[in-house]
């Protein structure tokens, strides 16, 4: 009888312990939708014109991208304290929105690009590519990137991966199985699209596991959410500063690219780019244990 009523609470801690994990990524995909549709209705009403002729709307691609990081992050913010405040019964925001900015949160993600930047350009055959790109073209890609990329991006997923989920994982099981199923999660994510029946989807699931490994440790050893999301969002805006890809899938819409002159997936990272590269994912291990010996020693607490 006992046995049973074991084997009943422990169903029940699970199944809310899968609650806590689906409720945020639910609310992003819910928020990304919504900012994905919202915002041609909401400029088509505003303009006064109807949504077939929506693109006539002189500058309408700048509006529509603003609009859109915008409606993601508002939406998600308003949705999670809802439910914060609901279902959760706490706010874990303020619990790991702590801490004072630390010059070393800015200077690792510089130094992990930079690792990666120089092997290619030093060690792997290829050329940097000059486009001659058309203003509009360019200045809706560099929006894109500072807006969406670069900002509403990495503040709902590290709220998400590193805030929530990990907060509420690590409270039932654990600090080690929150940092496993976080990660796993995490990469589960951005892997939506993939395949998994191609080595070059394997890679991509590996390397962004093993980011959110570091994101997760960034966030636990310097004691503060700030810190992940600062690299995150470093490291994707100087990620796309000189995108590195193969011939068949650099951004035309880019000034300046290097392109890698090999077919091989483990360099280039195939379709995903050189994130689900080997490169990255050994660059990936070693700053792991950087952040580690750093968050060890007091100078950079």
């Amino acid at each position: 009888m006992s046995r049973n009523k074991s084997k009943n609470i422990n169903l029940k801690k699970v199944t809310l312990a899968v609650i806590d994990c689906l409720i945020p990524i639910v609310v992003m995909i819910f928020s990304q939708v919504l900012s994905i549709i919202a915002p041609p209705k909401i400029l088509s009403i505003l303009a006064g014109v109807s949504s077939d002729n929506i693109s006539d709307i002189k500058n309408f691609s700048y509006y529509y991208i603003v609009l859109q990081a915008l409606i993601y992050m508002i939406v998600f913010i308003l949705l999670m304290k809802l439910f914060l405040k609901a279902y959760y019964k706490e706010n874990i925001f303020k619990q790991i929105l702590k801490g004072r900015i630390n010059i070393i949160w800015i200077m690792i993600p510089v130094v992990y690009i930079s690792i990666i930047d120089f092997i290619y350009f030093i060690f792997v055959n290829g050329e940097f590519i000059f486009s001659k790109v058309d203003n509009e073209s360019f200045f809706v890609t560099l929006i894109y990137l500072v807006l969406f990329t670069s900002l509403a991006a990495p503040i709902i997923e590290e709220l998400i991966f590193r805030g929530v989920i990990a907060e509420r994982v690590k409270e039932k099981y654990g600090k080690n199985i929150a940092l496993i199923i976080s990660s796993i999660l995490f990469a589960l994510c951005h892997n939506m699209n993939a395949r998994f029946n191609d080595s070059t989807s394997i890679i991509m699931f590996i390397s962004i596991t093993l980011i959110g490994v570091l994101l997760f440790i960034i966030k636990d050893r310097f004691d503060s959410l700030y810190a992940s999301i600062i690299f995150h969002s470093i490291y994707n805006l100087l990620s796309e500063i000189v995108p590195i890809a193969s011939k068949a899938n650099y951004n035309k819409y880019w000034p300046v690219s290097y392109q890698v002159n090999s077919d091989n997936i483990l360099l280039t990272g195939g379709e995903y780019g050189t994130t689900a590269s080997i490169i990255t994912i050994c660059v990936t291990i070693i700053i792991i244990f950087l952040v580690i010996y750093l968050s060890k020693n007091k100078k950079y607490e």
